[in-house]
């Protein structure tokens, strides 16, 4: 009988941290695991860390607006510059409410009563409301001579003269466009107060 012999070939070993997966070796997705789960452990650590300060500065009177209970004293040493503390101020008790001083009434300025003067030309009244002067006309003056003589042209006077009052006798006047014609007696025109005084 012959001896067989038997010769063995071994496989090759292979690293199985090596092999790919994917586009990388399993060794290179090791390392970014491995270093996703150290930079987690750092931002755990620190979000934690600032918690801990600050329920720890709370608890001490450190957060803004408190106070270090330590740094509160327990009682209050008074120290005098004498032997002895000063004198309690004399403090008189007057239980009598002083009046108050009356003053006078507040009188609101009033405004002078406006004035009716009868004579020629014609008579007039002064110092009425929105500083307005009134003249009634006797017939003897037209338009353009009683607005020249105070400094106004005849539309002035009318637009004056209308927004004072709704006279029907000068609307009628104005009406026919004749400024040189006289003015119908008993038409008021008014004037304001700065060309009231009679220009010649």
């Amino acid at each position: 009988m012959s001896e067989q012999t038997t010769t063995s070939v071994s496989q090759p070993r292979t690293n199985v941290f090596k092999n790919k997966i994917g586009p990388l070796p399993m060794w290179g997705w090791m390392v970014i695991v491995g270093g996703l789960a150290v930079l987690y452990a750092y931002y755990k650590k620190a979000k934690g860390g600032n918690a801990n300060q600050q329920a720890a500065d709370q608890a001490a009177g450190n957060a803004p607006g408190g106070v270090d209970a330590s740094l509160v004293p327990q009682f209050i040493n008074q120290t005098y510059d004498q032997d002895t503390p000063p004198a309690a101020p004399n403090v008189t008790i007057n239980n009598t409410i002083p009046t108050p001083p009356t003053r006078p009434p507040i009188v609101p300025p009033r405004e002078p009563e406006p004035r009716t003067i009868s004579g020629a030309p014609g008579s007039y009244t002064t110092g009425l409301p929105g500083g307005l002067n009134e003249w009634t006309s006797t017939g003897k003056y037209s338009l353009n001579t009683i607005a020249k003589s105070h400094g106004m042209t005849p539309q002035q006077l009318i637009a004056v003269s209308e927004h004072a009052q709704n006279n029907v006798g000068l609307k009628a006047y104005v009406a026919k466009k004749n400024y040189n014609a006289k003015v119908p007696a008993g038409v008021e025109l008014f004037f304001p107060n700065a060309n009231w005084a009679v220009r010649k």
